[in-house]
């Protein structure tokens, strides 16, 4: 069969681009060290790579997911050990006090107690990564705000004397003018110039009562807040949606506490695997408050009857033992919270170490599918690229050809 030049052309032509695009696919190849660089150089095993890439991308996640977890599940750990042992101080301080006592060892039994109020809802409080560990979903609010004030009588204030609330809005703070003629607070201090006054005129012969009734109508006037009094304590809520306030005393020496919990009972539940999840939080309700817990106590409130107990004039060493029982009721409510996050923390442990193994595999599977040898790659290479020079010196043998040729 006779051929004819341009066929050899042709067929010349074909060769050099195949024998290139060939040896482009081992330079590539060499390059990344991967056997499949798109989908067209083996679609089965393109599947397979892009399956485990995606496994192992989910397996990242999960491990990330559980690192976040262990950090806060460990630091609710540590808090709440630190609540068990201080409210095992506070159950020796009571136990002190049962047998009656002197007021001077029960004055400094209360101040003992009220420095153990504050830093268990210090811990309550607690906070990581700007979110609050104990508040259920509501992460962003301070679930144990000091939203209860007890008011002194007028007699043991001189005028002037303030705390600062704040609303959704508005910063304020709350002065006391005793018979009108004390001094605004802000004429001494001008950073309080940026908040809101709201002044509370009192007699100085008003009692407690009294000046906790006149507290809460000058909050209460205001559209911001929901103020209640009972006796000499006010009770400052949002009006906006009842949680508590925090007040913040710069003066008045008046006592604070928490009667409000601003979370919920939300469970925090950390993605360890597919359709797998772990609940790796302690809220304040199951943890503090005891809502919703069979027998639970409000540790918070346990801790106040105790020390107003101890300052009461009319000392009853019966009421500060009934004190006794209740923590211990708390102390194993906060142990038992603290062992369950124990647990969860072993969990994500093995969890982890699983997931971990898991990943293992899969980088292996992968790398089996999609990853070249090296030695083989070399050699292929070297092959291709031998080919590729004779193709060329071929094309050249048929392209030095001319008419000339044909006539001799």
């Amino acid at each position: 069969m006779r051929v004819s030049n341009k066929q050899m052309l042709n067929s010349v032509t074909r060769s050099v681009a195949t024998t290139s695009e060939q040896l482009l696919k081992l330079q590539q190849r060499a390059a990344s060290m991967k056997m499949i660089n798109r989908p067209s150089d083996d679609p089965s095993g393109m599947n397979k790579v892009l399956d485990y890439r995606t496994k192992i991308a989910s397996v990242d996640q999960y491990l990330r997911n559980i690192e976040s977890a262990k950090t806060r599940v460990e630091a609710t750990v540590t808090n709440l050990e630190t609540v068990y042992d201080l409210l095992n101080d506070a159950k020796e301080i009571a136990i002190g006090q049962t047998a009656g006592g002197d007021g001077s060892g029960r004055e400094t039994a209360a101040t003992q107690i009220g420095n153990i109020y504050d830093q268990i809802r210090d811990i309550a409080n607690t906070r990581i990564g700007g979110s609050y560990i104990f508040a259920g979903h509501q992460t962003d609010t301070m679930p144990f705000p000091k939203n209860k004030v007890i008011t002194e009588a007028a007699s043991e204030l001189s005028g002037g004397e303030y705390f600062n609330i704040s609303s959704d809005t508005d910063d304020y703070y709350v002065w006391y003018n005793i018979d009108g003629g004390s001094d605004d607070p802000k004429d001494d201090n001008p950073s309080l110039g940026t908040l809101s006054a709201v002044e509370v005129p009192i007699s100085s012969t008003d009692t407690a009562d009294q000046v906790a009734a006149a507290t809460q109508a000058a909050i209460d006037a205001l559209a911001d807040f929901d103020a209640t009094v009972s006796g000499d304590e006010v009770t400052i809520t949002l009006a906006s949606n009842g949680d508590g306030v925090e007040i913040t005393d710069m003066n008045t020496q008046f006592d604070l506490y928490n009667t409000t919990y601003n979370g919920d009972s939300g469970a925090l539940n950390t993605i360890v695997g597919e359709g797998a999840a772990l609940k790796t939080n302690a809220h304040g309700n199951e943890t503090f408050t005891g809502s919703g817990v069979t027998g639970g106590v409000d540790v918070l409130g346990v801790l106040e009857t105790l020390k107003e107990a101890l300052e009461d004039s009319s000392y009853d060493p019966v009421i500060v033992d009934n004190q006794v029982g209740e923590i211990n009721k708390a102390v194993s409510q906060v142990e038992s919270m603290a062992a369950n996050q124990s647990v969860a923390y072993s969990r994500l442990e093995k969890t982890e170490d699983y997931l971990g193994n898991l990943k293992l595999t899969f980088e292996t599977t992968l790398s089996a599918t999609e990853d070249a040898d090296s030695a083989e790659v070399a050699v292929e290479l070297q092959a291709q690229e031998t080919a590729y020079e004779m193709a060329l010196a071929s094309a050249a043998a048929v392209l030095e050809m001319n008419i000339l040729d044909f006539l001799r």
